[in-house]
């Protein structure tokens, strides 16, 4: 199994016609959704601005521009399905940069029928605050709470408002009730 199953939001996406994606730089976005209370969360590969023969891959969100700390983890397959170029990484931001000549060259195998694949994973883990408070991140489960048992969710509302959910490591709310 791949690290990419330790956090909450993971997947894998495949990128159809690299090569052409690489000479125009216009890989499509791979949305991820709402993470952290924050809409529009995605993946995305552009061209490194500073350097031309690379390209990153990074987390962002479309709309906001929230402060945050994320656990991350990206990784591209290659065409037998080894992982190869993998960053796992604990950030305020995350990017993985991706050397173009390793992509395109057809001995390092990792185009497949002319398609990227590339396998990802990330958790907010902190949250900066209107007021410069860094706060944990009540919106997202646990990646492993139904296995480790280590999460209590918290919920409010009431008939006239829907219900919210709030999720909260065993030991945050422990500690905090005492």
């Amino acid at each position: 199994m791949s690290d990419r199953h330790k956090y909450a939001f993971n997947g894998e996406w495949f990128f159809e016609n690299a090569r052409e994606h690489i000479e125009r730089d216009d890989f499509p976005h791979i949305p991820i959704g709402k993470v952290g209370g924050v809409n529009g969360w995605a993946l995305g590969i552009y061209r490194h601005h500073l350097d031309n023969r690379q390209f990153p891959v990074f987390f962002f969100t479309l709309d906001q521009k929230p402060k945050f700390k994320i656990c991350c983890y990206t990784s591209i397959l290659k065409n037998d399905g080894s992982l190869s170029s993998v960053c796992n990484r604990y950030v305020e931001s995350d990017s993985m940069v991706i050397s173009i000549s390793l992509i395109l060259d057809e001995e390092n195998r990792y185009l497949t029928n002319g398609g990227l694949k590339i396998e990802y994973g990330f958790q907010i883990e902190g949250i900066l605050s209107s007021d410069n408070i860094w706060t944990f991140n009540f919106h997202d489960r646990l990646f492993d709470s139904e296995e480790k048992m280590n999460m209590i969710t918290f919920y409010s509302g009431s008939k006239a408002v829907p219900m919210k959910l709030f999720h909260c490591h065993k030991q945050a709310s422990l500690k905090s009730i005492k």
